[in-house]
């Protein structure tokens, strides 16, 4: 399960730098030339990428039995949830409507769970 987590959480990593493209950025607010992305990876979680992330550190957490990782990817957890809400509420002052209707309709960092 562990070796699971950690293979899923780096394909989720991957496809959803993939799906972002060009519009990724490592700031909360959304850049000028912005465009709402609700395809690829982002057509099943809003922040799949971040999901993926949790996911990896808790299967690597799990593979090596270390409570240290296991610490972090807690925190890890924490910090990217925050971060996702403000994200969150930069996209719905962007885009309104459009953006609550599609996170009404799609999971927030694992496809189908959560």
């Amino acid at each position: 399960m562990a070796t699971l987590a950690l293979t899923a959480g780096l394909v989720f990593c991957v496809y959803g730098l993939i799906s972002i493209g060009r519009y990724i950025s490592p700031l909360p607010t959304p850049r000028k030339n912005h465009k709402l992305v609700t395809d690829g990876l982002f057509g099943v979680c809003v922040g799949g990428g971040y999901g993926g992330l949790v996911l990896a550190a808790l299967g690597l957490a799990a593979i090596t039995r270390s409570e240290g990782r296991l610490a972090l990817a807690i925190v890890l957890w924490f910090v990217v949830d925050r971060k996702a809400k403000f994200e969150e509420s930069c996209l719905v002052q962007r885009y309104g409507a459009e953006y609550k209707n599609y996170a009404a309709k799609t999971k927030k960092f694992i496809p189908f769970l959560y």
